[in-house]
This record gives C-alpha cells, sequence and structure tokens, in this order.
C-alpha cells in the first residue's frame, strides 16, 4: 500500500525488473520459514532472470531434512564427496544459508553455509535476527518513488545503448580487419610474382649475355 501523506507514491504488484537493484533483498540473505520459503512464486515472464532455479537430481549428494516448527520441512542438500559439515548430525540445530532451487516442482536448499548453533543463546540470536528482517523488511512494502522510477529506465536505456554501441564498434572491427586481410594477401601474392618475373628477365639477359659472347673470358672455364 502507498503512504496517503506522499501521493508521489505508489505501490504496484511488480516493478520492472530495471527496478530489482534496489530492492532490499537483493544480494541479502533472506531469513524465511522453511513454509514461507515453500510458498514463494516465480512470476511469469521473469524466469530467466533465475529469482530460483530449477536444479537436476544429483548423484552423490547428502541430503538435510530441516524442520524449524512451521509447519513444513524442506531439504538442503550438499555435493559430496566433501569433509566440510561433519559435526551435523540428526538432531543438531543448524543455520542454514544458501540458492532456491527446485526439484520434481518441491522447492530445496541448495548448501552454500551451514552452521551447528551449539548453544541456546546462538539460537536466540538467530531468532531475533529473523524477527528483526521481517519488521525491517518483509513487513513494509517496497515501494519506489515515480522519479525513481524514470531515473531507473533512463539508466536502463542508457546502458542498453553504450552496449549496442559496443556490439557496433566491435562489429565495425571485425569487418574491418576481415577486409583487409585479402588485401594484404593479394599485395604479397603480387610483390612475389613481381620478384619472380624480374629473377626470370634477369636470367634470360644473362644467357642471352653469354651467348652473344659479352661476358666472353668470364665463363670460359665453365665451357659456355
Amino acid at each position: 500500500m502507498g503512504d496517503a501523506s506522499h501521493p508521489e507514491l505508489y505501490h504496484r504488484e511488480l516493478y520492472p525488473r530495471y527496478c530489482f537493484h534496489l530492492s532490499p533483498t537483493l544480494n541479502a540473505w533472506c531469513l524465511l520459514h522453511a513454509s514461507e520459503v515453500h510458498h514463494l512464486e516465480q512470476h511469469a515472464g521473469f524466469e530467466e532472470i533465475n529469482e530460483y532455479r530449477g536444479e537436476k537430481s544429483e548423484s552423490g549428494r547428502r541430503v538435510y531434512i530441516v524442520d524449524d516448527s512451521s509447519g513444513a520441512c524442506i531439504e538442503a542438500l550438499v555435493s559430496i564427496p566433501t569433509i566440510l559439515y561433519q559435526e551435523i548430525d540428526l538432531g543438531s540445530v543448524v543455520d542454514v544459508k544458501g540458492a532456491l532451487s527446485t526439484f520434481r516442482d518441491e522447492k530445496q536448499i541448495k548448501i552454500e553455509k551451514i552452521a551447528n548453533l551449539k548453544s541456546t543463546t546462538q539460537e536466540l540470536a538467530l531468532w531475533e535476527k529473523r524477527a528483526k528482517f521481517r519488521r525491517d523488511v518483509l513487513d513494509k512494502p517496497w515501494v519506489l518513488r515515480n522519479r525513481d522510477i524514470r531515473r531507473c529506465r533512463r539508466e536502463a536505456d542508457g546502458s542498453e545503448a553504450d552496449a549496442e554501441r559496443k556490439r557496433e564498434r566491435l562489429k565495425t572491427i571485425t569487418e574491418g580487419v576481415g577486409s583487409k586481410a585479402p588485401s594484404r594477401k593479394k599485395q604479397t601474392t603480387a610483390a612475389a610474382k613481381d620478384i619472380n618475373k624480374k629473377r626470370n628477365g634477369a636470367a634470360v639477359d644473362l644467357k642471352d649475355m653469354i651467348r652473344d659472347g659479352a661476358m666472353k673470358g668470364k665463363y670460359d672455364a665453365l665451357g659456355l
């Protein structure tokens, strides 16, 4: 919902992708319950952005079943062989961080970090951290000003224009190199032909001179 005291603010169901870098959840660990993870949705038209990725089943992996008492469990998996996480066992209290993936339409966590919480104090600290994330981020609507959206659009258009100019310069350079290469080859071939022609001409002249006796004396020993 937008703030009525600020008419320039408004709420949309989903902002354009060129605004996503302003999201408070971008490149941040989002502390969620397992049940919340299962309810995450992927919007049509944004699949290529990979908010979460579909994964094929992997052989050689260790799978942990995480139960956080939220009403749902979730699989957390890590590829093996690995010597990491040997201390994690049945009944361990853990802090799991990872990328969201899916397998057979079921969401999973592909582990990037997992820590074994060794005391109730550490567990309570994690609870408070998750509660703070909900208060400060998830419970507050993500609302952008119109001017911020316009600025993001201009930046996106500028970036695309720069990328297009770079592609055109690269294309021009590539085509230029391609067109010059045959020319250099032709020049080299022509120069070689010219040298051979001069050599052949010199040989003919020499033979004529010898035959006419112009160089008599120099070649007598050779019987010419």
